[in-house]
C-alpha cells in the first residue's frame, strides 16, 4: 500500500475514533460521578473522559475539584493531570485526521498566507 494511501486511511480511522470517543463520553457523562468511588484511578478516568471529547462538552472539572477535598490534593492533581493530558490527545487526533480534509477546502488557500503574514495575531483571532 502506498504511503499516501496509508496516511489517508490512518486519518480516517483517527477521525472515526475521535467521533466514537466523543459519542461514548456524551453517553456516559451522567455516570462520571460514580467513578469517584474508585479513588485516584477514578479521578484519572474522569479527567481522561472529560478532556477526551472534542465535539461535545463533558463535565468533570467539578468532580476533580471535589475529590481534592476528599483525597490528598497532590495525588488528585497527578491523577487528573495525567488523565487530562491523555484525554487531550483526542484533540490532536481530530486535527491530524481533519488536516487532509481542510487542506482541500478553498478557504484554506485564502487563510494560509494570512496566517503566515500575521502569525500569532491570526491564530489569536481564529481561535
Amino acid at each position: 500500500m502506498p504511503k499516501e494511501r496509508r496516511l489517508a486511511l490512518l486519518r480516517w480511522v483517527s477521525l472515526i475514533a475521535v467521533i466514537g470517543l466523543s459519542a461514548f463520553v456524551f453517553y456516559v457523562r451522567d455516570q462520571a460521578d460514580q467513578l469517584a468511588a474508585y479513588g485516584y484511578p477514578g479521578v484519572f478516568l474522569i479527567a481522561l473522559l472529560s478532556n477526551a471529547t472534542v465535539l461535545l462538552p463533558a463535565p468533570g472539572l467539578a468532580v476533580v475539584f471535589t475529590m481534592g477535598s476528599v483525597f490528598h490534593p497532590l495525588g488528585v492533581a497527578l491523577a487528573a493531570g495525567s488523565g487530562g493530558a491523555l484525554g487531550e490527545l483526542s484533540g490532536y487526533l481530530a486535527g491530524f485526521s481533519g488536516q487532509a480534509i481542510v487542506e482541500q477546502m478553498d478557504i484554506y488557500e485564502r487563510i494560509t498566507p494570512w496566517i503566515e503574514k500575521y502569525g500569532t495575531l491570526a491564530i489569536l483571532v481564529l481561535a
